[in-house]
């Protein structure tokens, strides 16, 4: 309806591809896994087709990847002092990706999985102009989003670990894709008011989001099986040196290996581990919760006179649940509070203040502080609902008499061949007297992998083993927040010189200082220190019930940001910019993970349990960058437009770990090395040139416009194989590292744009 309704709709879709750089020794891949052969790899392929009747599939090298996007958008002026929108948004994309891919792992192409998520997102705004000093803002919204974890091969397979010494190998399904889905729904309604008075424009209002969850991590749901290397030692020379009955290495004469690939066609797992609810169903194990946000602020915009501003404000943020994470009756027996602690009444009050100052006609000075909350904690809080020993547990095949130590195995050479005394010690996954149950319909067979063992299912039906550690929130647990302190200027210098170089520059410079209070870690609650080692490594013991506590960190992240940017447009059609930035961010812990398990172990230490600043995983120290356009019609009418952007940045931080500590308890921590930092190194710089040239063409109708452009990521790879290549370490960073895929490589990418 003319100069009333109007309406834009955007549709995008992309198909791409995900590329892999995985091969054994000899492949030619461009990563290399080191200690891993063809011969082994077929040997496994054999053994799982022939005895287990799984396909673990091939050597990845691509897979497809897809986004899609629909965007819809309605705007009605109602009248003069009125308007309504409404938006709708749609997006479903997804990529495939490694789940164990660092250097020492190698995945079969059915152990990747799916990464994606479908969201759905409608709002609605009203905007009403009730006197010429006062107008509001009244907004009301939803968003539905489902996330996608699901393993390329399904999940009716479980997953396998060959663990050769050299090399982790993985086949099945991951095991944290097992059961894992997280979806949402946000509710959302705001009012807000602008009032102009005088030399006063004041901002007010008041915003509400309430946040409904699902998520089920249910790791291990069709088991997850591991075959090690076994050592047997020869009883006839055994000495039983710690008296605890047991043979072990340095007591008693090796007698033969086993190779995990060898034990893995006997049967012989090193462990095997099952989790569910204890209704068997994984749903009932979700974290089924939610809360809400309420946030009051005003804000006072003073134009003090005509060089000087002074924004003023004040937010505040209130969390609200009713819904608390199960008691678990040990814990508190053990602690003496609930594991049931939530964000209830928790609120943070935050001051800002800033200014810009126009100093001179080419010069704008602007600053500012503040105190700013990191944001909800969601996901690290919703681990305290399903990981209680309450909604799930998990049972190991040392329940059940199917695990097999492999450094204690005993034999007597004069009596017992190597089958025989692995039998003796353990019973294999394979044995025919092993009952299954949890067959899904049509499996190959009714065994390990397609199903589950029967005594793990009874035992977690029964409410017996755990689901890791116990997850809660510390009582005293504050919202984290960042004071930032911020300070830059903008200056329009003009060169008086004839030629390419004279003119105006915009020269941009910023500094950013962020200090953090309560800052989010992950710490043990169960640990007490009892000693320290021969190495000054600490050692601790457990006290009580296993826990691991999000809690806030005695001394808060920190960092430094100082960026510098130069641009300059030539007015011929050419136009650049080149800016350089320096970070240098500390962190007590990284938090990389969505569990609270990985976030705690996912490290380097000295001392897991010490609270040390150090360079944080994410700190990129040096980046330059420069962007450069040209435009020009070689067809009259029709532009061409060329764009290259180039980057330098140094490397990521990564530990020298590896130490000999085991601090008293169960942990996967990377061990510092005495005296060493975290992340005291840094990976390689990398340096890469970007391309993009577009060209218009004429439309169908006169006022339409076309286009078709080809862009070159990467076109420094494009050029000379050796250049543009990223290296960096894994995950956690220690130690190598490693050369990154995609990144590493040129793609190009064709497209057409019709404009109507």
């Amino acid at each position: 309806l003319q100069d009333r309704l109007f309406f834009s709709v955007a549709y995008e879709k992309l198909e791409g591809t995900n590329t892999f750089d995985r091969g054994v020794e000899g492949s030619g891949a461009v990563n290399e896994v080191e200690g891993l052969t063809q011969a082994q790899i077929d040997e496994i392929v054999d053994i799982a087709n022939s005895i287990y009747l799984y396909d673990p599939g091939g050597i990845p090298s691509a897979a497809d990847n897809e986004d899609e996007k629909l965007l819809i958008k309605l705007d009605w002026n109602i009248n003069d002092q009125h308007r309504a929108n409404f938006t709708y948004n749609y997006n479903d994309g997804f990529n495939i990706t490694e789940s164990d891919g660092d250097p020492d792992e190698f995945e079969f192409a059915n152990h990747l999985y799916e990464r994606g998520a479908e969201l759905n997102q409608y709002v609605g705004s009203l905007y009403s102009d009730w006197t010429p000093n006062f107008s509001t803002e009244f907004r009301i919204g939803q968003v539905e989003l489902e996330n996608r974890q699901i393993s390329v091969g399904g999940t009716d397979f479980g997953e396998i670990t060959i663990e050769t010494g050299d090399v982790d190998i993985y086949l099945g399904g991951d095991d944290s894709r097992s059961r894992n889905q997280l979806s949402y729904d946000i509710f959302q309604i705001a009012a807000k008011g602008f009032y102009q008075w005088d030399n006063h424009a004041i901002t007010f209002g008041w915003e509400r989001e309430e946040l409904d969850i699902f998520n089920v991590f249910v790791a291990n749901n069709q088991t997850e099986i591991d075959f090690e290397n076994i050592s047997l030692y020869d009883v006839n020379t055994w000495t039983d040196t710690d008296g605890d009955g047991r043979i072990e290495r340095g007591e008693a004469d090796l007698f033969a290996t086993v190779s995990a690939i060898e034990a893995f066609r006997l049967g012989y797992a090193e462990n095997i581990a099952y989790n569910n609810a204890p209704s068997l169903n994984p749903d009932d194990a979700a974290a089924v919760w939610g809360y809400a946000t309420d946030t009051f602020y005003i804000q006072d915009e003073i134009q003090v006179n005509d060089k000087l501003s002074v924004v003023a404000g004040l937010r505040y943020d209130l969390w609200s649940t009713d819904d608390e994470p199960a008691t678990n009756p040990d814990f508190l027996a053990d602690y003496g509070f609930s594991n049931g602690q939530t964000l209830d009444g928790e609120g943070l009050l935050q001051p800002r203040l800033a200014f810009t100052y126009d100093a001179m006609d080419n010069l704008t000075v602007r600053g500012g502080v503040g105190l700013y909350s990191g944001g909800d904690p969601n996901v690290w809080i919703s681990n305290n609902y399903n990981n209680n020993n309450v909604l799930q547990f998990g049972a190991d095949g040392s329940q059940i008499g199917l695990e097999i130590a492999e450094d204690n195995v005993a034999i007597d050479p004069n009596t017992q061949t190597i089958e025989e005394a692995l039998a003796a010690a353990s019973t294999s996954v394979l044995d025919p007297s092993v009952a299954y149950g949890l067959c899904e319909d049509g499996v190959p067979r009714e065994g390990a992998g397609w199903c589950i063992q029967q005594g793990l299912v009874d035992a977690v039906a029964a409410g017996m083993g755990s689901n890791f550690d116990i997850n809660y929130l510390d009582p005293d647990f504050k919202i984290p927040s960042e004071w930032k302190i911020a300070l830059g200027a903008t200056w329009i210098p003009s060169l008086d010189v004839e030629g390419f170089f004279g003119g105006d520059y915009v020269v941009n410079a910023d500094l950013l200082i962020s200090e953090g209070q309560d800052s989010a870690i992950i710490l043990r609650g169960d640990l007490e220190q009892v000693g320290t080692d021969a190495n000054g490594y600490p050692i601790y013991d457990s006290v009580r019930e296993p826990g691991l506590e999000l809690t806030n960190a005695d001394e808060g992240n920190e960092a430094l940001s100082l960026s510098f940017s130069v641009a300059k447009d030539h007015g011929n059609g050419f136009d650049w910019a080149a800016g350089y930035a320096y970070n240098d961010a500390k962190e007590i812990q990284p938090m990389t993970s969505a569990v609270a398990f990985s976030n705690y172990n996912n490290r380097a230490v000295a001392d897991p349990q010490a609270q040390n600043l150090a360079t944080s995983d994410y700190n990129i120290k040096h980046r330059f960058t420069l962007v450069t356009n040209y435009e020009r019609e070689f067809f009259d009418g029709y532009a061409t437009k060329f764009t290259a952007f180039a980057t330098a940045r140094s490397g990521l931080p990564f530990s020298l770990a590896g130490a000999d500590a085991d601090f008293g308890f169960f942990n996967e921590v990377e061990i510092l090395q005495p005296g060493v930092e975290r992340n005291s190194e840094e990976s390689d710089w990398w340096t890469k040139v970007d391309l993009r040239v577009e060209q218009e063409f004429p439309g169908l109708r006169p006022q339409d416009r076309s286009s078709a452009f080809v862009i070159i990521d990467n076109l420094t790879n494009f050029i000379n194989d050796d250049w543009g290549v990223l290296v960096e370490p894994g995950f956690p960073p220690v130690d190598a590292q490693s050369r990154v895929g995609d990144a590493s490589l040129w793609q190009v990418r064709l497209g057409v744009r019709y404009e109507f």
